[in-house]
């Protein structure tokens, strides 16, 4: 109802980070662009830490929604899963749920754990 209610006063849906979605919503839209939106913050958030926590040698060369590829010397890989685990997991969202971060390793997309 807040949701709704807000985009009736205000004309746009806030993200829970903040970031505005304006336009003739319905209210399946609205709820979208609350969800969606707030994915894509927390899904930024991450990538931005990662990066400034990592190694420079470990290089993120692609991320599709919410999947990440890391270039990552060979002899560091043990360590890197462990690494990008933790900083992708770190509480710094206004969320009251825990995310999860799992990490694979391999030669292309059909990689094993």
């Amino acid at each position: 109802d807040k949701v709704l209610a807000d985009y009736a006063e205000h004309g746009y849906v806030r993200s829970l980070y903040g970031r505005r979605r304006r336009g003739d919503l319905n209210e399946r839209e609205a709820f979208s662009a609350l969800i969606q939106g707030t994915a894509a913050d927390v899904v930024k958030e991450r990538c931005v830490n990662a990066m400034k926590s990592l190694p420079k040698n470990w290089t993120l060369f692609l991320q599709v929604h919410d999947e990440f590829g890391f270039n990552v010397p060979e002899n560091e890989v043990a360590e890197a899963m462990g690494v990008l685990k933790e900083v992708f997991e770190q509480e710094v969202t206004p969320l009251k749920v825990s995310i999860l971060f799992d990490t694979m390793m391999g030669d292309s997309w059909a990689c094993k754990k």
